[in-house]
């Protein structure tokens, strides 16, 4: 895609050179998008704060209702047997890993059922509104004028769960593949080293592969992309930028932390009263910058303009 449009950069607006495109060509550096990214992300959070705070409200009381829903039917068959599984669980010793499965093989077939119904429910609202968030910033980033409806709006759902569902395997077939066999190799030789050694591979190729696919859904909405050719989108988009991606990542985990330390901090100074405002404020800002940090990012590599 060839940028016609100039690009705006930690220094201020750039034009892009004849014939640049995105991603690799466009001399920008991996500080600048980062640092203007996260400098956008804030900014703008503050200027869209009272609708942020709305979008949070909104966002909590609708998913907190739906999950005290199924936990008043169905909490003990989901969240119990697992706990009780992991209180089984010898780590030091591998003739217990058996005992992990036993109680989930005991669970009776409705409660079982009430709570596979629960999380496929939570997981459609929470993906719905994830969604909603992106086109939200999506929208502020093109400088249009932001409203509720972008927060409820269908269009384009399918394709991201589509797309979402096929992440969610390749992740979880990246995390299953490793540990299982360390642990494998743990419960023939008796040596726990290996199911570690499993472990650290398995963190290491989902964090890759969640980064490499976290702009499918900018790409769903931007160019109205394909559930798979979306996938491909995002993966084309970071490849090139990939460290710079994870230190963008990494920078708003350290941000989000911060943010919240400083919100219980200060109300608990303010003789916990202030923790009434600190709080709110503090989830709001971390529903807005990591989210219009990314669209911003999304909008660069793809070489469209920011407002």
């Amino acid at each position: 895609m060839t940028i016609e449009n100039p690009i705006p950069s930690a220094s201020g607006m750039q034009s892009a050179p004849v014939g640049a495109t995105w991603p690799g060509d466009y001399p920008c550096t991996q500080r600048t998008r980062v640092g203007a990214a996260i400098a956008f992300g804030w900014k703008r959070s503050w200027k869209n704060f009272w609708w942020l705070l709305l979008a949070a409200i909104i966002i909590s009381a609708i998913s907190s209702a739906i999950n005290g829903l199924f936990s008043l039917t169905a909490g003990k068959a989901e969240v119990g047997p697992f706990q009780d599984s992991i209180l089984l669980f010898a780590f030091s010793d591998p003739s217990t890993y058996g005992q992990l499965v036993k109680p989930v093989v005991e669970m009776s077939v409705v409660p079982l059922a009430l709570a596979i119904i629960g999380l496929i429910v939570q997981y459609l609202v929470t993906s719905f509104f994830t969604f909603g968030v992106i086109r939200t910033a999506l929208a502020v980033t093109a400088g249009d004028r932001i409203h509720i409806g972008k927060l409820f709006s269908f269009h384009g759902f399918g394709r991201y769960i589509a797309a979402s569902i096929i992440v969610g395997l390749l992740i979880t077939a990246a995390i299953v593949i490793p540990f299982g066999g360390g642990l494998a190799i743990s419960i023939s030789s008796k040596n726990v080293v290996w199911v570690l050694f499993g472990l650290v591979i398995a963190i290491v190729l989902a964090i890759v592969l969640s980064l490499f696919f976290c702009l499918f859904g900018y790409a769903i909405l931007g160019e109205e992309a394909k559930g798979v050719s979306s996938l491909g989108r995002s993966w084309a988009l970071v490849k090139p930028h990939f460290w710079a991606i994870l230190g963008l990542q990494i920078l708003l985990i350290l941000i989000v932390i911060g943010i919240f330390v400083a919100a219980i901090v200060g109300g608990v100074f303010a003789l916990c009263i202030g923790l009434l405002a600190t709080i709110p404020m503090a989830i709001t800002l971390t529903l807005g910058v990591p989210a219009l940090a990314y669209a911003y990012i999304y909008r660069v590599l793809s070489g469209q303009p920011v407002s």
